[in-house]
């Protein structure tokens, strides 16, 4: 008899398996996690340690309020947990491979309340676990966190939408279930799962013939709850927004809304995951993370054999597969016809629809595998193979033979533009000859091994789940580069070479490289040889802030308006070189690391070359001065930093003159100031620096963030959690969640089984 743990344990084997490099001293250090996230938890980790909040960070761009940023939560309880307790080269794989876990288990058990099988259910569980959705996201730490709440969060509302009376119990762990991806940071996939969850709900509670006024009250009841307490993570967040490129005060259009939709030409990677390849050789619409949609070809077969049967089990599923995909497809969605947009607008992305799309599409595997008919499912996967093959040979003998065909044909189409589309070609040539369904990419013969297998499978759903399983550890092993956390951790030897201005922070450094798409064939096929100049040595945000250096960019959504304003104004728009000399020393930049391969700068004292690097002094303007009303530096006057820290910069002025301090850092809502311990007013100029009126003489200043939204929304999400503790302790006795979960497993176990 199958123990109740069997199918647990099996789904963590798995998930370790697919994830191995985490087990020898790795992690997956690139994109936004080496350059956001993590130097974003090694601040954080600091000043939780400190015992102070982490509310700003005066070395990312001209200073900047982190914690409301929304990249990765301060307040998430796990992480919260755990920076507490271990290193981040510990904690942070360990997140990682428990947030999987979670989004399996939860997947699991909520297949079960469906009336799943086991063996169904823990297929869907790893289908959607492992679907390259969640996977290719390993580079966006919190929209993975954040999404394996969904499962849990479908549970839950399908338990409370039952024909019994609401349970306080249920409805507070509902509560508890949507509120902590918000606390995550990411906002995006938490509002979009909170409001697929609250449909999913209404669906299965006016299906049970609910009263319409019971349902909604809950669903309005709830939403207030979460947005409580959430409200230390929300608020500061929404205060950013109206500061930010994305607020009022800046152009935020529906161009960059859609910048990341569905493009329908990566749909071959629904069959093929490496169609594009990677990195060098990577010719897709700009990078392949937000366009996941490879969920393992038996889950896609069975998949699409269920769909066409027309059961009407899984009607739900396959609707929310399709209308989810639609509005992935943002600029293209046929939801756009009549003035719906797929975006969220500020919350950008429309890709990330896709979310849904895999875990219906997983769903709907599991159904299909307890519905299965090995005959009429091994002809249907027979022909599937077959022209699966018929069309990779056919592609090769086109891709390895008739190169010169579509040359010669272009030149007739284009005489007059024909050389640049005629490189595009060429170059599309060279990449398919490694990557898409090329026999010199070792993926094309996973795709057609597994389709080969399928078939004399067919009637053994064991072994079927067990092939899916088998595909989706190596595609997963596959996608993303891990690297040693020395890597990560280890400061630049660079460091040691930057002048002294930077170093004893009065001033800021400036990375230069090229700029444009981050290497997409089809929109800059240039930028396609410059796979990776966001080393590490070239300290690119937030690598910069990660070793106390003086930057002056942040590189994730919510950038402050006034940020944008000033590098648009300072540089050029086609690469990151300094076309304004003045402003860049306005702004206090001291230093310029730029790539030897790169254009010299017409201006700056080259002192030292590194890594391939050239590094560059400029004339600056002081971090800290004192200033006339005309805004030139008063004679004989000085500003002498004598205390820092994140939150508290303690200036000693000595001006024989009244005047304006002037400190080169980002005036935010929030700072406050003494002036010899007595209250003064602060102001922002034109570039949005710290502007304080100073009196004649030797004064001690010091300026100290208190920001007022962060403590509102923190006090707001203390009450409230009290609250919902409170609702959980005296509840009336019930069966526990945990124990119902098995109970549930039981009664689906003991159900009568579909015949093959």
């Amino acid at each position: 008899m199958e123990t109740p743990l069997r199918p647990l344990l099996i789904i963590v084997l798995v998930i370790a398996a697919a994830f191995a490099p985490l087990f020898f001293g790795q992690f997956y250090l690139s994109g936004d996690t080496s350059t956001v996230y993590l130097p974003l938890e090694i601040f954080f980790q600091q000043e939780l340690l400190a015992g102070r909040l982490p509310a700003w960070n005066p070395n990312i761009a001209w200073g900047y309020p982190v914690l409301a940023s929304g990249q990765i939560g301060f307040f998430y309880p796990p992480l919260l947990i755990l920076r507490a307790l271990f290193p981040v080269w510990f904690y942070l794989p360990l997140a990682f491979l428990g947030h999987f876990i979670f989004a399996a288990f939860g997947t699991y058990f909520f297949l079960l309340s469906q009336k799943r099988t086991s063996l169904s259910a823990l297929l869907g569980a790893l289908v959607f676990s492992l679907s390259a959705w969640l996977i290719q996201h390993t580079t966006h730490l919190n929209i993975i966190f954040s999404a394996a709440y969904l499962p849990w969060q479908l549970l839950l509302a399908y338990r409370l939408s039952q024909p019994a009376r609401p349970s306080r119990r249920l409805m507070a762990l509902l509560i508890l279930a949507l509120a902590l991806p918000f606390l995550v940071g990411q906002m995006q996939i938490p509002l979009l799962i909170a409001a697929f969850t609250s449909f999913f709900y209404l669906f299965n509670a006016f299906k049970n013939h609910r009263r319409v006024i019971l349902p909604i009250s809950l669903i309005i009841f709830a939403a207030a709850f979460v947005i409580a307490l959430s409200a230390a993570q929300t608020i500061p967040t929404l205060e950013l927004l109206q500061h930010s490129s994305r607020g009022s005060q800046g152009d935020y259009n529906l161009t960059r809304a859609n910048q990341h939709s569905f493009p329908l030409y990566h749909l071959p990677t629904i069959i093929f995951p490496r169609f594009f390849d990677n990195d060098a050789n990577y010719w897709g619409k700009r990078l392949e993370i937000e366009y996941g949609l490879f969920i393992g070809l038996v889950p896609l077969l069975l998949t699409i054999w269920y769909i066409g049967k027309k059961s009407k089990e899984g009607w739900f599923w396959l609707l929310t597969a399709l209308i989810t995909f639609l509005l992935a497809l943002g600029n293209l969605s046929p939801f756009r016809l009549v003035g719906l947009e797929p975006s969220l607008w500020v919350f950008s992305a429309p890709a990330r629809w896709l979310l849904f799309t895999a875990f219906a599409l997983s769903a709907l595997a599991a159904f299909a595998i307890d519905h299965l008919n090995s005959k009429s499912f091994r002809k249907f996967t027979t022909a599937i193979a077959l022209i699966t093959f018929a069309g990779v040979i056919l592609a090769n003998l086109a891709i390895f033979t008739q190169p010169q065909i579509i040359n010669t044909a272009l030149l007739k189409i284009s005489p007059g533009q024909n050389q640049y589309y005629l490189e595009k070609i060429q170059s599309l040539l060279i990449s398919l000859k490694s990557s898409g369904v090329s026999f010199k990419s070792p993926y094309t013969f996973l795709a057609l091994g597994t389709l080969a297998l399928i078939p004399f499978l067919a009637h053994k759903k064991s072994w079927l789940v067990a092939l899916s399983i088998t595909e989706l550890i190596v595609i997963t092993s596959v996608t993303s580069p891990a690297h040693p956390w020395s890597l990560a951790l280890d400061p630049p030897a660079i460091i040691n070479s930057l002048p002294d201005i930077i170093k004893s922070q009065q001033a800021r450094l400036m990375s230069v490289r090229l700029g444009g798409d981050t290497g997409a064939f089809l929109t800059n096929p240039a930028s396609r040889a410059t796979t990776t100049h966001q080393q590490r040595s070239l300290l690119v945000p937030l690598i910069n802030s990660q070793f106390n250096i003086p930057g002056i960019e942040w590189p994730a959504s919510l950038d402050l308006a006034a940020h944008e304003k000033i590098l648009n104004q300072l540089r050029a728009q086609d690469s990151y070189m300094i076309t304004n000399q003045d402003l860049a020393s306005i702004t206090n930049i001291g230093a310029l690391l730029v790539p030897a391969d790169l254009d010299t700068p017409s201006y700056g004292q080259l002192i030292g070359q590194v890594d391939d690097l050239n590094i560059y002094a400029l004339p600056t303007y002081p971090r800290a001065s004192i200033t006339s009303a005309s805004q030139e530096i008063i004679p004989d006057s000085s500003a002498t930093y004598s205390s820092v820290t994140p939150r508290h910069t303690r200036v000693q002025i000595n001006t024989p003159a009244a005047g304006t301090l002037l400190i080169r850092d980002t005036w935010y809502p929030g700072w406050q100031a003494t002036i010899d311990n007595q209250p003064a007013p602060i102001f922002s100029d034109q570039h949005q620096f710290i502007n304080l009126p100073v009196p004649a003489g030797s004064h001690e200043v010091d300026l100290i963030f208190k920001p007022r939204a962060l403590y509102t929304g923190l006090a707001i999400s203390l009450t409230a959690l009290v609250i919902l503790l409170t609702i959980l302790y005296y509840s009336p006795h019930e069966n526990s969640f945990f124990r119902s979960l098995w109970l549930s497993r039981s009664r689906t176990n003991s159900s009568p089984k579909t015949p093959s």
